[in-house]
């Protein structure tokens, strides 16, 4: 268990299960039944349980739109269009 008496070392540890932590507040299940779950259902699960932590903030909704437009693989014609005019 770490410890440290003057509280100077903070960031230094990793949580193990953090994901687990994410569902459970989430769904309400208890860790047991998090593990009943297929892995196609916990990852749908925590993947919405990120997002949904995410939504909460000001901050986090900014991140969420950068990863939206990152994901992008396609041209926002209408947006370059009313940008840059029509060529042709």
């Amino acid at each position: 268990m770490p410890r440290c008496p003057d509280d100077t070392d903070e960031g230094h540890y990793k949580l193990n299960y953090i994901e687990e932590k994410l569902v459970s507040e989430y769904t309400g299940f208890n860790f047991a039944q998090i593990y009943e779950l297929n892995v196609f259902e916990y990852q749908a699960i925590l993947r919405d349980a990120v997002i949904y932590k995410y939504m909460q903030s000001e901050e986090g909704q900014k991140y969420l739109e950068r990863c939206w437009i990152l994901e992008q693989t396609k041209p926002d014609r209408a947006k370059l269009r009313e940008n840059f005019g029509k060529e042709g």
